[in-house]
Order: C-alpha cells, then structure tokens, then sequence
C-alpha cells in the first residue's frame, strides 16, 4: 500500500471516529471534503497532460449531494470531451484503486459528453442521478457545457419524471414497507426514511426549481418550524445509519433487532418511565420517520392530484368555517378556526363522512392550532358528541383517527393517549407500535362484518350485528392498551383505571364505563386461558363462565380479542390460536347458556358416543375387539375426541402390534401446522423421547394431548409446525421416525445429541435482553392435575429439556401447550405424579420448581458458552 492510500486510510479513520462522536453533519462534510481533495491531488497526478482539459470529475447522488455515510456508495462520474480513449480505463483505475484500499466504496463510471447528451437514450434514474451532480475536478467547461442542456430537458419531461418518481416510490413503500409500522426498518428505503426526503429534494427540484434544502423554508413551502423538524428528524436518521454502517462493518440499512439494542447504548438512552433503553430510541426514531413520512406527504400534495370517487362540485358542505376545494377539506379562514375552536375536531368528523382528505393546509392549521382544544372544551358536550360520532363511523379506506393521530388532535382530546405514542414494545411479537396497533385494533373491529374484514370468521360477523351498542366496544378497542404508558407490568387492571376516568370526565353513565373497562380490563383473558388451558377440559370452561358471568360480556370480549391479537401480529393471531379461541368461545357460551356440565351429563355422552363407534362396525369379532378396547380408554378420551379421530386412532392401535409405535401425519386447516399422532407403547419419558426426536429435525411442538390407555399404550397427539422444506416432508418424516425409532431402542442417547452435535449448531443463538424466567404452579384451577407454567426466553431444546426434568421427577404429563407471551414462550403442563393423584405438598412443589430451574440455567448458561 502506498504512501497516499496509507495516508488516506488514516485521515478517513480519523474523520470517521471524529463523526461517530461528535454526530455533527459538519464532520459528514469532512468525509466529503477528504474525498473531494483526494480526487483533486489524484487528478493532477495521475492524468496526463493531454488529457487534462478534456476530464471532469463529477460527484452524483449521495457523495453529490455531500450526505455521504461511512459505507455508502461514492458515486463518481469521468465525463469525456471527445469520445474515451483507450487510455482512459488505466487513468480511471489509478484514480480510483486508492479509495478502495482506504475503505471507501466507489461507484464509478465514464462516459462521452456527446452520448451523455443524447437525452433520448438516459434512464430517469440516471436523471435523478444527475439532479445532485456536483463538479469536482478536471475541465469544468465540459460539466457547465451539459448542465444548460440537462437542465432544459428536466423542464421539458418534469411530469414525467415526476409521475416516475411517486410511481417508484410507490413500489418502493410496498417493497420495504412503512417504517412507521415497522420494528425492523430499512432506514434507507422504507416509507418515512431517506428515500422519501430525497424525493422531497428531488421534487423540489424538477418542479419548483429550488436548489437547496432551505428553499422549502424560504419559498413558503414548508413553515420555518416545519423545516427545523424535517432538518432535525433527518439528522438522526443520518446519525443512526452511520452507527448501524460502523457497527456493521459495511453498508447495511436494515436496522435488526441486534443493533438496535447497540444503538441505543451507544447514543446514552437509559430507561425512564418504564421503558427500556432500546424501546426509547426507538419510539425517538418512529416519531422522525413519521414527520419525514409527513412531510413527503405535504410534497405529494402539491404535486399531484388528489383522486376521491366524487368530485367537488358533488360535494356540499353545510358546516360554517369549514370548505371543499379539489376534493380536499379546508378551513374557511384562520377567524373561523379562532372563533370556533370546535371546527378542528368537526373538520375530522366531515373528512369520514365524506371519505375525503384534509389539505396539507387544514393539517398545518390542526397542528398549529390544537392548543384550542383545551381542558375547558375537550370534554364539553359538543367535542364528546362530536368525537363519539367519528368514532362510530365505518371508513373503510380513509382512517380519520390515523389523521386526528398524526396531527395531535387525538392526544388533545384524550391526553393520556399520549404516553402511547410512538411507544415501542421491543419484541417480535408486537409489529406495530403501541398508538398504531390500538387504532388498528378499532379498525379491525369497525370492519367485521364487511367485505374489508380480515378475521376470516362468520362467527365475528354475526356476534357483531348483534351488538346494540357497539359503541362500548369501540372505545375500548380504542383504549385497551391505554394502561401500557403507565403501568410495567399489569397493564390490563391499569389500564381500566385510566379508562374509567377517561369516560368518567366525558360524561358517560356508571353502566356505559363498567362495561368498557369490564372489556380492557380482561381483554387477553381469552387468548390466555384459549392458549395456556385445556379447552377441552370442562372446568376451563367453568373457570372462563365464572370470570366472564354474562353472555354479552363473552361476544364482546370474543370479537375485541380476535382484533387485539390480529393488530398484534402472526405470533398472536394464526389459524391455530384462531381455532382454540374459538373452541374456548363456545364452551364458554354453552356453560353461560346452560349452566355448568355434571358428571351426570358426561357419561350419558360417552356412552352414546361408544354407541356410535361400535354401530360403524359390521363384524361381529371385530366389534367385540374394539368394544373391549373401549373399555381400556380413558372417559375423558372419548368425550373430548371426535369420532373420527376415535376410529382413526382405534386402526392405529391394530397397527402397533409388531411395532414399537405408529406414526399418523395429517395436514392441518392451516397448510403450515401438521398434527402428528404417535401411538406406541407406554414406557417411562416415552413424551421426552417424541420431544427429543421433534428437536433432533427441528420441528416445533404447539401442543400435545397425552393419552394413556389401561392396556398400556400411549395415544400421543401433537399439533406442530409444517418442515421447513415442504418440498422433502416425507423424508423429514422418515428422519423423525427413524430418530425415535433407534431413541426408543437406546441406540441414540437423546440427551448427548441434542447438547453436544444439536445445539452446538446454534452458535450465534441470541441470548441477550434474557427476560427473567419464571416457574409457576397452579394447584387450583383443576381438580385432576397441577399445571406448570415455564415462563422463559424461546430457545432450542427448551421443550425437550422440561420435559426430561418432568420424567426425572416421576411426573406424568397428560398435556402440554406452548404459547407465546410477547417476547417469552410460555410452556404449559398438565401433571400428576406417578401415583395419578396431584401433589400433597408445598414440599413437593418446591423440589420440582428447584429442579426445573437447576435444569433450565444449565441449558442457558450452555447456549452462551457455545
């Protein structure tokens, strides 16, 4: 390496260190500057004479532009009088290898001026390109000579270019996503982020003729305030990038969960208010992206023409101080806003029921002028009436609360909304912040029953339409996260609190807010006790009847949860949990409507039950082998089974013969969940092994309902995830088959082979933000088995290892569930001792928890050291 690539390697590792510092954009203008003077020095050495006056050196796009992170491309192009010599490619090259060995990125081209002239052949991303050349070295007669020429023809074509720009953009927001939405953004790319200011810049450019940022300010084209906020939220995001390039060691945009948590240590948050250091960066980033995103917007609106399905000479409006103008809501004047405060509020309410957008200008004005919706008027009888009717309103493509949201006019009518905004919840369980996934939330509920409606149920459909007051559900669907900015851990009671006195100052009735805060304060009731419990087991339902007590209470409570964990995400809402909250809805309606089941009641159905099996059969000795088999199962089996699945599993039965177990693999209602019954003969930690071989071909377990027969033989039916690669299932069952054929044999020491050749392979696995694990043991809630609840972080060989220790401690399991509690799995278990009987002792209780836990720090500590 030569002495300038030395120098220059050192001068930009020093610039780069000076900049991740001092986050100061004047040191970013120092990487370019250094870049600039390198160029400069190079030239004049390294181009011949002859040459000299007929080279330009242009700098384009970012390194145009002088907003060059660390790792980002440095555009460059060599701009040829005369048609490029054969020369030309060594001069390049001697230019250009230095930057590559000091680190930079160049991206570099060369081009004769004539052939860039001839505009009929340039790309309109290369015009974009263009917009930001900047002349560096050389001859600068050859880049003044194209400027004149380029400039006329963006005049010429700038609708068209324009129309490609907000065209690509538009691909561009469906690729990467909204980042405001997003927990795993692409800062670059992403709605909201630098390639939306670009286009702002580049917009400004074609159509306004402007030059610099500052031009939006200067020309009225955004507020004074409005340029310091889009200035101050790019920034950030320009200091956040350069972080996640260093930290990375290359160009990445994407910014993962990982260096999130780096981020945010290395820009000094610290927790307040309950929140983790991570979630207040990122709820700092959210709110930049959203004023980048808005300011976009603001552009857009200028620009282009708004389409609505009616035009505005259709529409009339008969509201004093408020006008339509190109199907777009405005304010009559600045007077009518300041004499009637209440006109920022009306303004929303006409926008839903005319399904049109408020004007840039009528945002401006909300924004500037929320401060009139006051302690004295948010809760007076008109705003409540005003509010109550835009809440009640079904839009299906125009959200008027995201509007009312993103202009401040919500926190304004509901102050506490405010600790929700922007607020992040850092898991992958959640996918959108707090403020987005509660007007989500509503939505969700507003559509049921409509062609908009993504719940995919019939059943939501009609609970809906038989609400007389869905009001009450609304505002809770509204405000049943409201206690997350307040409370750390019990935000559902806290929440309700909050709630209450929320409609308490609006005027509502005692019965109206009992039951809004009835519906927040037990809206994940149903998705807990439908994922943690045995729906099959008729004291569940008897549990959920005595907690819900009215029947009215259960539909609203059913469609609130099915929309909460839609907002919340894949994780929260699959056909799987679709199907066990809908099970538990049911049960839960017949115990209401019915009253609670006897025993009496259970036998009468499980002989009819045997009845029905055995009139399938036709021979006589067949029907008397399966009749004595009968005999055999368990009541609760044949009660909870369908009588499909009973002669399904009685043929499973016959097959075992010679065999050690038989295998029954069937495709669920949603393609990606398989359900896998294993009969076999029972033996000691027959379930562990099973887990074991799920592990081994990294295949995992939902759900499992264990059933021991008399005769010895264990009916085990596990709910799974489909292999990864479907293309190859049947091998992949063939794997897991062989596995639990040779473990059951004690050819494979399952134990040895998960720890020492399984997850070994897991290096890398992420054990940081470790939630504190916990061991729960209910001894109440059933009269028949215990349950063990094992809160902890997901991580491999987790089921297999709970439930060895479970067979180490002669329990047997009779099920197990795995449910997701935001970033931990919570893994369930139903238990009794070796004897069928529950535990006699807090003694007991203890040794398996300490056992439990002995066992789950092992396989921590394990994963860390690999």
């Amino acid at each position: 390496m030569d002495k300038v690539t030395l120098e220059l390697k050192q001068k930009r590792f020093e610039v780069i260190e000076a900049l991740l510092k001092e986050n100061n954009p004047d040191t970013a203008n120092k990487l370019v500057s250094m870049i600039d003077e390198y160029l400069v020095s190079a030239f004049a050495i390294k181009v011949p004479n002859k040459f000299q006056e007929k080279i330009a050196i242009i700098g384009l796009d970012g390194y145009g532009r002088k907003d060059q992170c660390i790792h980002s491309d440095v555009e460059i192009i060599f701009i040829f009088e005369e048609p490029i010599p054969n020369e030309a490619e060594n001069i390049i090259d001697s230019i250009i290898a230095p930057l590559w060995d000091a680190g930079f990125s160049p991206r570099y081209s060369s081009i004769y001026k004539g052939t860039l002239l001839d505009f009929s052949q340039i790309e309109f991303e290369q015009v974009i390109s263009f917009l930001y050349s900047r002349f560096i070295c050389g001859f600068i007669n050859i880049f003044l000579s194209c400027k004149e020429p380029f400039k006329n023809f963006i005049k010429l074509k700038s609708d068209k270019i324009i129309n490609w720009i907000f065209n690509k953009n538009k691909e561009r927001h469906e690729r990467f996503g909204d980042a405001t939405y997003l927990l795993e953004p692409n800062i670059k790319e992403s709605q909201g982020c630098f390639r939306d200011y670009h286009s702002i810049l580049s917009i400004a450019k074609i159509k306004f003729n402007l030059n610099e940022p500052r031009d939006l300010e200067y020309y009225g084209y955004l507020s004074h305030e409005e340029f310091n906020t889009l200035s101050n939220a790019i920034l950030f995001l320009f200091v956040v990038r350069n972080h996640l390039h260093n930290i990375a060691g290359r160009k990445l945009d994407q910014l993962h969960f990982d260096h999130q948590l780096k981020i945010a240590s290395i820009l000094g948050f610290e927790e307040e208010f309950g929140q983790k250091p991570v979630e207040r960066f990122l709820g700092l980033l959210h709110s930049n992206m959203e004023y980048i995103k808005h300011y976009y917007l603001i552009i857009s609106d200028k620009v282009l023409k708004h389409e609505t399905e009616f035009s505005s000479k259709d529409l009339k409006i008969n509201v004093e101080g408020l006008k339509i103008y190109k199907n777009e809501l405005n304010f009559s004047s600045l007077e009518s806003v300041l004499n009637n405060p209440y006109l920022l509020l009306r303004i929303f309410l006409e926008s839903a029921i005319y399904q049109i957008p408020l004007s840039h200008e009528a945002k401006r004005i909300v924004k500037e002028f929320s401060y009139l919706i006051n302690k004295e008027n948010r809760d007076s009888q008109e705003s409540v009436f005003i509010f109550q009717q835009i809440l009640e309103i079904i839009a299906p493509k125009y959200n008027v609360l995201n509007e009312m949201l993103n202009t401040g006019i919500l926190v304004r009518i509901i102050p506490e909304f405010e600790t929700l905004v922007n607020r992040i919840q850092y898991n992958d369980y959640h996918i959108y912040p707090v403020d987005k996934h509660s007007l989500r939330t509503l939505r969700i509920i507003k559509l049921f029953g409509t062609q908009y409606d993504v719940s995919g149920q019939e059943l939501c459909s009609n609970l809906y339409k038989e609400l007389n007051n869905k009001a009450e559900l609304f505002w809770a669907g509204l405000l049943h996260d409201i206690g997350k900015g307040a409370s750390k851990s019990d935000h559902s009671t806290c929440g309700a609190t909050i709630a209450a006195n929320i409609l308490e100052r609006k005027g509502y009735d005692r019965e109206y807010i009992n039951t809004v805060t009835f519906l927040i304060k037990k809206h994940l009731f149903l998705a807990i006790s439908a994922t943690r419990r045995d729906i099959n087991d008729e004291e569940t339902a008897v549990f959920c009847g005595r907690e819900i007590k009215d029947i009215k209470f259960l539909k609203m409570l059913y469609l609130l949860t099915v929309a909460d964990s839609i907002a919340t995400g894949q994780k929260a809402w699959n056909s799987w949990t679709a199907s066990l909250m809908k099970g538990l809805f049911f049960k839960t309606l017949n115990m209401l409507e019915h009253g609670e089941l006897s025993s009496e009641n259970s036998v009468i159905v499980i002989e009819n039950k045997k009845k029905e099996v055995l009139s399938l059969i036709s021979d006589v000795d067949e029907k008397k082998k399966i009749e004595k088999l009968l005999n055999v199962v368990t009541d609760r089996y044949i009660l909870y089974t369908d009588l499909e699945d009973i002669i399904e599993h009685i043929n499973l039965f016959f097959w075992i013969m010679p065999n050690n177990f038989v295998f029954l693999i069937k495709t669920c209602e949603d393609i990606n969940l398989r359900t896998v019954t294993v009969c076999a003969k029972d033996k000691a930690g027959l379930l562990s092994q099973i887990a074991g071989a799920f592990t081994l071909n990294s295949i995992n377990i939902l759900d499992v309902q264990v059933n021991t027969w008399k005769n010895g033989i264990a009916l085990d039916v596990f709910t799974v995830t489909a292999p990864l690669d479907i293309l190859y299932e049947n091998e992949k069952w063939d794997k897991v088959k062989q596995d639990l054929s040779l473990i059951i044999k004690g050819e494979i020491n399952i134990y040895e082979e998960i720890f020492n050749n399984i997850l070994i392979k897991k290096v890398g696995f992420p054990i940081t933000e470790m939630k504190p694990r916990k061991v729960v043991i209910d001894t109440k809630i059933s009269s028949f088995y215990d349950i063990i609840e094992v809160h902890i972080n997901d991580i491999p060989g987790l089921l297999f290892t709970i439930t060895n220790t479970l067979h180490k401690c002669a329990l047997d399991v009779k099920i197990a569930k795995i449910a997701t509690n935001v970033d931990q799995v919570v893994d369930i278990f139903y238990v009794t001792n070796e004897y069928g009987e529950k535990f006699s002792s807090n003694e007991e209780l203890d040794s398996i928890k300490a056992s439990i836990e002995i066992e789950l720090n092992y396989l921590e500590n394990y994963l860390k050291s690999i």
